[in-house]
């Protein structure tokens, strides 16, 4: 083995290293021999181009393994490493190619090797996104120079292979040591400059990207001695090649430190507090006041964290400094004394009893989305009551009871309905602000630290500029982050590139969004559209806000079979788009959209309701009327009638897809009550003309017989009584009329008569 060979081999050893400990690369060494429990290079090996020879490594076959792998889910970078002799072979025609020399390499007898004209066409086939390709060897320029498209006139080379659709969408560096024509110097000077360059120790980031190093290497051509100069390819977004993340010694943690759409919740999670940043100072006045009242209500925008603060803020240092029990967080529902009565054990009505006896310094109840008592609760006697429970509660004397209310301000104006109420959040409220440029910055950088993960400079800036100023960001920067880390989580490094490729904070949701209905089949995408439908409370003068449904009625509302529904709601959980639960003691779990910002920043679903919302309304109204007939055990008197029905009938000709087999039903009982009524209506319409006739024709028949008694041929009164029989039978023809009109026959004097007003 030549000396400049063992070099060249310690060198590539030192590499593998290097990308091992600093890169986190899973490395496969050509030739390779065990060393212990480690695995190195063994430059006394063959390492031949195809697998000619058993018990020695080939390096086309594992080539191709790494560029095409067979597996369905490939990895997301590839590299490859090349150190050693690289050949060039001239043609009649005036072309070239390089090769990378096997140890069966031989010109004299056309053996050349590893074709990089044959590399280039694998690569551009490949489904791999992130491409790196280095070679320390002569004429390894041909690769950079080769034209993926062109064949040359080698009978060494296969037809040209097809190259990827996904070839513009490739991310690539290619660095060769020298140019086409050019032999390299044999102690490995591309070598010794990687290895250099790739240490994130002596760079001004703790972590080195392609361009990073293509730009050191090219600030080296300009001062190398001599001939040789690096030759480069590549795309403009960074790949990340060292990372001190991937250090032995890094505290990394492969856990996303960030919540997407859901709150930080350390009930649900005791690790969120470790990760919830950026709201210390609030914290500790939310903290304050709770230590020196028993009612707050924590007021904000939607979007401003305010869930967050008190779940993962407030709650989690109470836990840590106080003695208290804190009670588990409820949400009023559309039934906020049945949740009441599940949150305390016992029915809502005796709360006093309860807190009375409950074990405890202090009893906290936290009533988070607290605006879901009007736009979820329809019961006004119901809300009365529920308000009156709690205040009785807060103002009891001695009192170990603590209350704190978590709404919307836009809600404020409902509250002001509720004069004791309003007095108690007027006396005792905080306004959750938006966070502070600096404490933005520790919500998105302190995370990271958390768990071992880096984070460039360049992101942090242009994410704070993308969230100056915007309402009730928080959930978008918080959902952009997560969604970052799954893209990024890989190379433990956030990047600004993949930021701008999820469409920064304006288009991550949407896109996140799209993207998961996107890849739902043509029926699911029908249930996932009715599904964000119906847990979305529309808004009358407030905007759109999310509503909880327990599963059971979520999947019995829609028109679609359950097990399809079920089967969407969960791929749906799986995106982070919808969240489920189920409450302590309750036999059904409950659905809930993810979070507000959903039904104010998701184009898509804001145009299914702004097409639907004449018609969502007015379902919502027939569910109600639908739910008092089930709940009076389906009293007749409950059904539709008059205009209601009419326009039942329409809207079930119009919209008959949309609707549930119950509200189908409801309908439908209230069409067939119409229609028995109308039947009935003629029935007795019919028994009334009976009677009538009935009537009538006794008088007739009366003032006939009377017209008898008085019999004259001039007088006329036998013509009467002739009309008058004639008449009633045909009024009402049966053998009484038939007999009257005989009698009145037989009482003539003359055996024919003229009936005056018939024409024979």
């Amino acid at each position: 083995m030549p000396p400049e060979m063992t070099q060249l081999s310690a060198g590539a050893e030192q590499i593998a290293q290097r990308l091992e400990t600093q890169g986190g690369f899973r490395v496969t060494r050509l030739p390779a021999t065990k060393q212990g429990d480690k695995t190195v290079i063994d430059p006394q090996q063959m390492v031949t181009a195809d697998n000619l020879r058993p018990n020695i490594q080939a390096l086309k076959p594992a080539i191709e393994q790494l560029l095409i792998p067979k597996s369905d889910r490939p990895p997301t970078t590839a590299l490859i490493y090349f150190a050693g002799h690289g050949l060039r072979q001239h043609y009649k025609n005036g072309n070239t190619e390089g090769f990378l020399a096997t140890s069966e390499a031989d010109p004299q007898n056309n053996q050349w090797g590893i074709s990089l004209t044959w590399l280039r066409q694998l690569l551009d086939k490949s489904p791999i996104k992130q491409q790196i390709v280095w070679i320390d060897a002569c004429h390894s320029g041909e690769l950079i120079h080769s034209r993926r498209d062109a064949m040359l006139a080698s009978p060494m080379l296969a037809s040209p292979m097809p190259a990827s659709p996904m070839l513009a969408s490739l991310e690539r560096c290619f660095i060769t040591s020298a140019r086409p024509h050019e032999e390299a110097y044999a102690e490995g000077l591309l070598t010794k400059a990687l290895l250099e360059t790739l240490d994130y120790t002596q760079q001004l980031n703790p972590w080195v990207d392609h361009l990073t190093l293509i730009e050191t290497l090219q600030a080296k051509n300009q001062t190398a001695p001599g001939a040789q100069r690096y030759q480069f390819e590549k795309t403009d977004k960074p790949i990340i090649l060292t990372n001190k993340a991937f250090d032995i010694n890094a505290d990394y943690k492969n856990i996303c430190p960030f919540k997407g759409l859901e709150s930080f919740d350390f009930e649900k999670n005791p690790d969120d507090p470790l990760y919830f940043k950026g709201r210390t100072q609030l914290t500790d006045e939310l903290l304050e006041k709770v230590q020196t009242a028993n009612f707050l209500a924590v007021l904000g925008a939607s979007g401003n964290g305010k869930s967050s603060v008190v779940r993962a803020g407030l709650l989690y240092k109470l836990q840590q400094t106080q003695p208290w029990r804190i009670l588990p967080v409820m949400t009023p529902t559309a039934d906020p004394l049945k949740a009441l009565g599940t949150v305390i054990g016992m029915p809502a009505a005796q709360l006093s009893d309860f807190i009375k006896q409950a074990p405890t310094e202090r009893l906290v109840l936290v009533i988070d989305q607290f605006e879901e008592i009007f736009t979820l609760c329809k019961n006004d006697a119901q809300r009365e009551q529920f308000f009156e429970l709690l205040l009785t509660a807060v103002e009891q004397t001695d009192n170990p009871f603590s209350l704190i209310i978590v709404m919307r301000a836009d809600f404020l104006d409902k509250c002001s309905h509720h004069v004791e109420l309003a007095k108690k959040i007027q006396a005792h409220q905080i306004i959750v602000t938006p966070m502070t440029q600096a404490e933005l910055e520790e919500a998105i950088v302190a995370p990271t630290q958390q768990v071992g993960l880096q984070i460039e400079p360049k992101l942090v800036s242009e994410m704070l500029a993308d969230v100056k100023g915007a309402l009730g960001s928080l959930p978008l920067l918080q959902y952009a982050l997560t969604e970052l880390w799954k893209k990024c989580a890989t190379h433990r490094l956030l990047t600004f590139s993949a930021y701008e490729e999820l469409g920064k904070i304006a288009g991550t949701l949407e896109q996140g969004a799209n993207g998961v209905y996107e890849k739902l089949s043509p029926a699911e995408q029908k249930t996932a559209r009715r599904i964000f439908i119906e847990l979305t409370q529309l808004g009358e003068g407030t905007p759109d806000t999310r509503r909880q449904l327990s599963q059971q009625d979520l999947v019995t509302s829609l028109p679609f079979e359950s097990a399809p529904v079920n089967q969407v709601i969960q791929k749906l959980v799986a995106a982070n788009l919808v969240v489920t639960d189920k409450p302590k003691e309750e036999q059904v779990a409950v659905v809930n959209i993810a979070h507000e910002a959903l039904t104010q920043h998701w184009g898509q679903l804001q145009e299914w309701l702004d097409d639907n919302r004449e018609f969502l309304f007015w379902q919502r109204r027939l569910r109600q009327n639908m739910q008092d007939w089930q709940n009076s055990h389906q009293d007749k008197g409950a059904l539709l009638r008059g205009g209601q029905l009419a326009e039942a009938e329409e809207k079930l000709n119009k919209y008959e897809s949309e609707l549930g087999l119950n509200e189908k039903a409801y309908i439908e009982a209230s069409i067939q009550l119409r229609e028995q009524e109308k039947a009935l209506e003629k029935q007795r319409h019919e028994e009334r003309e009976r009677l009538l006739i009935k009537v009538i024709t006794r008088h007739l028949s009366t003032q006939a017989i009377l017209a008898t008694q008085l019999p004259s041929p001039t007088n006329g009164y036998i013509d009467q009584a002739l009309l008058l029989a004639a008449q009633i039978l045909q009024l009402h023809n049966d053998s009484n009329t038939q007999g009257n009109l005989s009698y009145v026959l037989q009482a003539t004097t003359h055996i024919q008569r003229f009936l005056w007003g018939h024409t024979r």
